[in-house]
């Protein structure tokens, strides 16, 4: 029994999920003198969208309406397991200089 539950999960095969449209924050939005590193989680669904939003660290929480919204709108293709589009956690920093 254990010995096929293992080789079970060795045969899983998955894909990460793949950026199709990526980060875009104006220039525009933020003050020219910002700088800092914000760290986002999110959860990517079976469609590829971008959903359960949550900051985990910034440096600026004035900006961070702007930073979700922009996460918001980034599309993925789905991450993959054995051939099937799955949810999966998502962590990305966003760096401004």
């Amino acid at each position: 029994m254990l010995l096929s539950i293992l080789l079970s999960s060795l045969l899983l095969s998955t894909t990460p999920p793949k950026i199709i449209k990526p980060i875009e924050i104006s220039p525009y939005d933020v003050s020219p003198s910002t700088e800092g590193t914000a760290v986002v989680e999110f959860r990517i669904d079976e469609l590829g969208e971008v959903c359960e939003v949550n900051i985990v660290d910034t440096f600026d929480v004035t900006i961070n309406p702007l930073i979700e919204k922009a996460v918001r709108r980034m599309k993925f293709e789905p991450a993959l397991q054995n051939g099937n589009p799955v949810r999966v956690m998502y962590s990305l920093p966003i760096r401004f200089e």
